[in-house]
């Protein structure tokens, strides 16, 4: 069994944006407005399927999502491989999980099953009103796990895209089998006149947080944009179990 699970813990607002800010559909300034897709991931790109997406602007959000059959059943686990994706009211205690599915007919199938993908996005947006006014945002804590449960070092059937490749480079083109991120991006901008007028932005900040391996073949990373005006997430910040 492949399982990865992503959570983070903030202490009041985390805002994960594209490469410019974004105008959502939210209700107001303060409200946690969200967007999500689950994917499952077959043998050949081209048969990969997008199980569910959608948007949910406040309130709890919870999507779980049956992929496909596990090869492994661990005691107190089911015979379903899930994607689950949670966040709180506030959007301040969120996660995102999947467990990689098998599929009867075997690895090599184009159209079989290796693995799924789990997305949440959360942006929040506020509005500086009195002249003094300051805003200030705290990440807590970020946890990052993978559990490889396969009992064996992986091959070319769990990583087929290296069929034909170097055997010296497999482990390192393979270390992204099992995989799990969080972005944290920040924008400061003039409201526009008109949403015809580009958005002058005088202020970014953004980092990434990142766990990749399996087996016992593990390694984190974490660095901030090139472009980012404040120091963000730093590896010697983060400890690997």
């Amino acid at each position: 069994m492949r399982r990865l699970l992503v959570l983070i813990l903030i202490s009041f607002a985390l805002a994960a944006c594209d490469d410019q800010p974004q105008e959502p559909p939210i209700s107001g300034p303060g409200s946690v407005f969200r967007t999500w897709w689950i994917e499952a991931l077959a043998n050949d790109a081209a048969y990969d399927t997008l199980l569910g997406s959608g948007s949910q602007d406040g309130g709890v959000f919870h999507e779980n999502q049956p992929i496909g059959p596990m090869v492994l059943h661990p005691q107190g686990g089911t015979l379903t491989a899930f994607a689950d994706l949670f966040s709180n009211e506030t959007g301040e205690t969120y996660w995102a999980s999947v467990q990689a599915p098998t599929s009867p007919g075997g690895l090599l199938a184009p159209d079989s099953l290796i693995g799924g993908e789990a997305h949440l996005r959360q942006v929040w947006r506020f509005r500086k009103n009195a002249p003094n006014a300051s805003l200030r945002f705290v990440i807590s804590a970020v946890f990052l796990e993978g559990l490889d449960h396969n009992g064996q070092d992986v091959d070319f059937d769990d990583c087929p895209w290296w069929v034909g490749g170097p055997v010296a480079q497999f482990p390192v083109e393979c270390a992204g089998l099992i995989k799990g991120e969080v972005e944290a991006t920040f924008y400061a901008y003039e409201d526009p006149v008109s949403r015809a007028d580009p958005i002058d932005v005088f202020y970014y900040a953004s980092g990434s947080a990142l766990l990749f391996g399996f087996a016992d073949r593990w390694s984190v990373d974490a660095y901030a944009d090139a472009a980012s005006l404040s120091p963000m997430f730093a590896g010697a910040a983060f400890d690997n179990d």
